[in-house]
């Protein structure tokens, strides 16, 4: 719960910033920020993948041979992934030029912060890693809360001072630098301050076998999470662009707020398959939380988005209710999409991807051919999410039914 109430908050502070951009930066500027930004968590998918696979590797070590082990991953990883990381920025920066082109911007600034995010998105997830594995998630939820303040304060000031859209993207590279700092230099205190202890031996899932099917599972949540803002930012002009940005970033709330159940359960459900304790209960308290939380801010966005977008963008965006319906349906599915590919990883049903991946891959080829409106586009996403949501969630009860029959032989 104090989780959930931090990360809630970070949330709201993450919103913040994409709030004061769209009140700061005009339409056809804020419509470039958010493809960059769009752009920035597609770049960014190797790093994407790294979370997940770091939460697993991490979890499984703390559970197998104590806290040493997760600190150990950690100083392995910073070496390995700040190189990679810096790779990544003098790729992104020679590539500059064609980066503009795609995304119909001519901001080359914001495309060398963009390559400064992205290295220092190789790193974060090692950090998240450990205090998830660790189960320190009190620290978790503070570390959240503060890149998410540090993000929008950096963003409002360079904004504030005329640097547009690259002071927005600028903002999104120091908060997590100055976040990644903060973790590293804490690790040896937050690893003795924890009391996770070994429960045993634990199945081998740490080969490259199981590295890649999780990352082929996390890159599946990207491109579903981010694709069809790039196809509309390609596509349409500055007011259309802008528009759908403005509804993707309402729709998102209910994404936002519901996260919290996707970082708890995965080494909570690695914990409970190392001990042999059922999976049950806690894969039902994780989706009545991801229900309840993503329900809830969906309703209030279907009965009043009008307050809503008065509330956030003041008379800059009117809203057009079909779109808006269907990009709030989008952030439930993907809240629910993304907890349920949270709890396969951590019970090394790594087979789901099998569906998510040709699911993603035809999402994204059917937006890129179909595109006919806004509001299709939305309603396209909502189709291939829902098809997704359904078969994980399909999955998961074959899972739970084949762990209730075991126990009752």
């Amino acid at each position: 719960m104090v989780l959930g109430g931090l990360s809630f908050l970070a949330s709201l502070t993450s919103f913040g910033f994409q709030w004061a951009m769209a009140r700061l930066l005009a339409p056809g500027d804020y419509a470039d920020l958010f493809a960059v930004l769009a752009l920035f968590a597609v770049l960014s998918v190797p790093s994407q993948l790294l979370l997940p696979i770091g939460t697993r590797s991490t979890s499984l070590a703390v559970v197998a041979r104590g806290r040493s082990a997760a600190l150990a991953i950690l100083r392995r990883a910073l070496v390995r992934a700040g190189v990679v990381g810096l790779v990544a920025w003098i790729v992104v920066a020679a590539a500059s030029g064609a980066i503009e082109a795609l995304i119909g911007t001519d901001n080359r600034a914001a495309v060398i912060w963009l390559g400064c995010a992205v290295a220092i998105g190789f790193v974060v997830p090692f950090t998240k890693a450990l205090l998830t594995g660790l189960r320190a998630f009190l620290l978790l939820g503070a570390s959240n809360l503060v890149d998410g303040a540090l993000r929008a304060g950096i963003g409002v000031g360079l904004v504030a001072l005329g640097f547009g859209v690259a002071g927005g993207m600028a903002a999104s590279a120091l908060s997590g630098l100055i976040g990644v700092l903060i973790v590293v230099l804490a690790a040896p205190y937050i690893a003795r301050a924890t009391t996770e202890t070994p429960v045993g031996a634990v199945p081998d899932a740490t080969g490259l076998s199981a590295h890649v099917r999780v990352g082929l599972l996390a890159l599946s949540l990207a491109i579903l999470t981010n694709v069809d803002v790039l196809v509309v930012r390609h596509f349409f002009d500055d007011a259309g662009a802008s528009l759908y940005a403005a509804s993707a970033l309402v729709g998102r709330i209910v994404l936002f707020a519901s996260l919290p159940a996707a970082q708890v359960v995965l080494p909570h459900i690695i914990r409970h398959v190392a001990a042999g304790e059922p999976l049950t209960r806690t894969f039902a308290v994780t989706a009545a939380f991801t229900v309840l939380i993503s329900g809830g801010a969906a309703l209030v966005i279907v009965a009043l988005p009008e307050l809503v977008f008065q509330i956030i963008f003041a008379d800059r965006y009117v809203p057009v209710p079909q779109l808006v319906w269907g990009y709030t349906l989008a952030g439930s599915l993907l809240a629910l999409v993304t907890m349920l590919t949270y709890f396969h990883i951590g019970a090394g049903t790594l087979r789901v991807w099998v569906v998510l991946v040709p699911l993603s891959i035809a999402c994204a080829v059917t937006l890129w051919l179909h595109h006919e409106s806004l509001t299709a586009v939305a309603w396209t996403l909502d189709a291939f999410l829902g098809a997704g949501a359904l078969a994980l969630l399909g999955w998961a009860v074959k899972v739970l039914r084949r762990e209730r029959t075991a126990a009752a032989r």
